[in-house]
């Protein structure tokens, strides 16, 4: 996905005024330009991305309890493939 295309700029700048606005990240200058802006989440933003994390990973338990191991390791495989097909992972 080549984030630098016009159609998703202003998608994403109005997800990143949002999260900004709501203290999870902020946005400084870059320096490589005056175009250029870098992303860093604030304490309150790792905090919020610990507890995505606890939260996935009980999805994952209660899922992984439902289909048993086999399966659910077969499902998360299946993912992991159709996300690198639509280019979401390197």
């Amino acid at each position: 996905m080549d984030c630098t295309s016009r159609k998703y700029f202003a998608p994403m700048n109005y997800v990143l005024t949002s999260l900004e606005r709501r203290g999870y990240v902020e946005r400084d200058s870059g320096t490589s330009g005056a175009t250029t802006r870098v992303v860093r989440l604030t304490d309150k933003g790792w905090a919020l991305i610990g507890r995505i994390r606890r939260c996935l990973s009980e999805i994952e338990r209660e899922w992984a309890a439902y289909l048993g191991a086999e399966r659910f390791d077969a499902l998360r495989e299946t993912l992991r493939d159709l996300s690198a097909w639509l280019g979401k992972l390197d």
